[in-house]
């Protein structure tokens, strides 16, 4: 019983997460759907980053810190490969200059990458 507690705890925390955005956003008079959280234009066309929404599902994984980008004119999911040091995250210093530069592998040991790529000189991981 005890090693099954902290799994319940996990589970009510992200109820408490997605009711709680639906709160936010029923506050601001909106109104709320809970499939447009769950639902995303992932693969529809784009021209920059900011018309793509990373899907709810992806936002509650803990194994990257996963964003939606424009790629080619279409929205992907994303995880972008941290800095090796503070230093170089505050001196944006650029990861990559070309495709081979990037082992997407040394940060996101998911199995689901679709590619990785020298995007904007950062390596990232394209998941979806």
């Amino acid at each position: 019983m005890k090693n099954k507690l902290p799994i319940y705890w996990h589970v009510l925390a992200v109820f408490i997460l997605i009711f709680g955005i639906i709160f936010y956003y029923s506050n601001k008079h909106e109104k709320v759907n809970i499939n447009n959280f769950l639902s995303s234009n992932i693969y529809k066309k784009c021209i920059i980053d900011t018309d793509c929404k990373t899907p709810g599902e992806y936002m509650i994984r803990s194994n990257c810190s996963f964003t939606s980008k424009c790629i080619n004119n279409r929205c992907n999911v994303v995880c972008i490969g941290s800095y090796k040091t503070k230093e170089e995250e505050l001196n944006k210093i650029p990861q990559c200059s070309r495709n081979e530069d990037c082992d997407c592998s040394l940060f996101y040991k998911g199995t689901d990458i679709f590619e990785c790529s020298c995007i904007d000189k950062l390596c990232i991981a394209i998941i979806e």
